[in-house]
């Protein structure tokens, strides 16, 4: 997999925890802690383990349902990191070019680099390639583990792409606009045998007429001066009435909210993610945790932090700087004092650790 994380590129950072493996599989495997980007090698042995561990879902004494799905979690972050990294700004645009590996000979199946979100018929393709690649793994002469992680990584990022896309239509797919109108059986219903009018008709039928007004001699001497009654407005230019409703800008409004929740769901998804690769399964590190709004405690100048359990922090840190990660994550404005001096309520400086602590330990705010 090409890997073109810009230098000082925040995956640099991240670090990717595995799930401890029973004895029986640490005889043979070994998953170490991933810093930075993975490489092939990385990712191919947790595929190897999830291989073991499925092999055993036939035998109920060895099988573990909960480590496949940490094993799953943990695929997930390797790949999320490696997607990053590959296509960073892919998240701002929907014509990037995803590239599938070369496929030997020997499977008959042909994959196209493929721009955009796939089709169906794109993704398919690709599940056809894996599943006949899978299906050589006891033939080691044949079976490729990296071109299988190569293939396995271009479904997870074709698939991310589609996810992309379709969150966007659908935010953006206008909802209709119910508006009160009365029926061709109401109308018969309510007047009947009412005779066919006019457009211009219509508009006078619903307009009140307006007051009589007083002969003004100007008139006669500045006839194009005269002022435009209410219902001549209307009649002259229905299309204004409608513009000045407001119907279109609400409408345009409405899609402006749906892009502002869509941008906030890729934000809350991409800080979660984000999160769960520096986490994942017992690092509970530092100043590489997002808060929600995407920023990193290293950019207000904070110290970095661990929190060896949910209540407590290995080292000690000043109040201002406890203060400054609550401000940071959003939590414990209630333990902060108001004066404007980055300090601690009296007699709260435990009470903002443990909190401290604890969000930094589970990645959320427990109640």
């Amino acid at each position: 997999m090409t890997q073109t994380n810009p230098k000082g590129s925040f995956v640099n950072f991240l670090t990717c925890v595995p799930p401890p493996l029973p004895e029986y599989l640490t005889k043979t495997y070994n998953l170490k802690t991933i810093t930075g980007v993975p490489t092939d090698e990385d990712v191919k042995k947790i595929h190897d383990v999830i291989r073991a561990v499925n092999h055993l879902s036939n035998v109920p004494e060895m099988y573990d349902p909960k480590l496949s799905t940490q094993l799953a979690r943990h695929l997930f972050s390797v790949q999320m990191a490696v997607y990053r990294s590959e296509y960073p700004l892919s998240i701002l645009s929907l014509d990037t070019t995803y590239t599938p590996p070369a496929i030997p000979s020997h499977i008959p199946i042909s994959l196209d680099p493929i721009i955009g979100a796939p089709s169906d018929e794109q993704i398919h393709s690709v599940h056809r390639a894996i599943h006949i690649m899978e299906s050589l793994v006891n033939t080691p002469f044949t079976f490729d583990p990296i071109l299988s992680t190569k293939l396995s990584q271009h479904l997870f990022n074709v698939q991310f792409a589609r996810y992309l896309q379709d969150s966007i239509q659908v935010q953006l797919t206008p909802a209709p606009i119910q508006t009160q109108t009365t029926s061709h059986e109401e109308l018969s219903y309510n007047i009947p045998d009412t005779p066919e009018i006019e457009v211009g008709a219509s508009y006078q039928r619903e307009v009140p007429e307006p007051p009589a007004v007083e002969p003004n001699p100007y008139n006669d001497i500045h006839p194009e001066s005269t002022i435009q009654t209410p219902v001549e407005i209307a009649t002259a230019s229905p299309e204004n009435s409608v513009r000045e409703s407001g119907v279109p800008l609400l409408e345009a409004n409405c899609q402006l909210n749906r892009v502002e929740e869509l941008l906030k769901d890729i934000r809350r998804a991409l800080v979660g993610t984000h999160n769960d690769m520096v986490r994942c399964r017992g690092s509970y590190r530092y100043n590489a945790m997002m808060n929600e709004r995407g920023e990193l405690p290293w950019l207000n100048n904070l110290p970095y932090i661990t929190a060896s359990s949910p209540t407590y922090l290995s080292e000690t840190y000043t109040d201002a700087q406890i203060v400054g990660y609550l401000r940071c994550y959003n939590i414990g404005g209630e333990l902060i004092e108001n004066d404007g001096t980055e300090s601690l309520k009296k007699d709260s400086e435990g009470a903002a650790r443990s909190l401290l602590a604890s969000f930094l330990y589970h990645g959320y705010h427990v109640q």
